[in-house]
């Protein structure tokens, strides 16, 4: 029965915290490999933490067979993420690549290698000494802004998209953004405008003032919409 299959399970185990060690529930590798095995045989597509059926599961870059919501997943992997820098298996806390692909829309999960952040917190854990927790703590930081970045970066492109999408299924959103451009740039000083007009290949003639400079740098944008990316 599900109840007698619940109470044989061992618990979900949770993210790992930098400090002060390992949960006192992980277990050795042979035996962590058996339990992942008969939790496989018993969980009839069951998420391992939140036990809801599973319909669609991501594949796991590590070698457990654990079935794992999507949302469970994503939310312990965050939480590892969170508390050293890079993100882990919630059951055996190998180190996991995160990227996204921008033409999927959707995470893609790999095997990856943070030796020298695993020895950082490794050292830490076992001298308990402040020069070596601050230079954990330093790497940690540095190693999660890292992610934080290259994230981003993978992501604008699909954002870029959605972001056209809408604008194109709402016009009325540029004529807007072109009047509030105006508005903006009706307090710029002519000298200002023609730098703005050079920087973007124009030349501005000698003589070109207030409204004239504004409908010129205007026309070498490419109209009030695309000066609306600008300003």
């Amino acid at each position: 029965s599900r109840l007698f299959r619940l109470a044989k399970r061992p618990p979900a185990p949770s993210a790992v915290r930098v400090w002060p060690s390992e949960p006192c529930g992980a277990l050795p590798c042979a035996a962590r490999s058996a339990s992942m095995e008969r939790i496989a045989a018993t969980s009839d597509e069951e998420c391992a933490i939140c036990f809801d059926a599973v319909s669609d599961c991501p594949e796991l870059p590590c070698s457990c067979k654990v079935v794992y919501c999507n949302s469970c997943w994503n939310r312990s992997l965050a939480q590892s993420f969170r508390d050293i820098g890079h993100a882990r298996c919630p059951t055996c806390r190998s180190p996991v690549g995160v990227d996204f692909d921008a033409n999927t829309c959707r995470l893609v999960f790999s095997r990856s290698c943070h030796d020298e952040v695993e020895r950082s917190v490794a050292e830490a854990r076992r001298t308990r000494s402040v020069e070596a927790t601050n230079r954990a703590l330093s790497l940690v930081v540095d190693t999660r802004e890292a992610a934080i970045q290259r994230l981003a970066r993978q992501a604008c492109p699909a954002q870029v998209r959605i972001l056209a999408r809408y604008g194109e299924a709402h016009p009325e959103l540029l004529d807007i953004a072109g009047g509030r451009a105006r508005a903006c740039l009706s307090s710029v000083s002519s000298a200002e405008l023609q730098g703005h007009i050079e920087a973007l290949g124009g030349r501005c003639p000698d003589g070109v003032q207030g409204d004239q400079a504004l409908e010129l740098l205007c026309e070498v944008a490419g109209g009030w919409p695309t000066m609306a990316s600008y300003w």
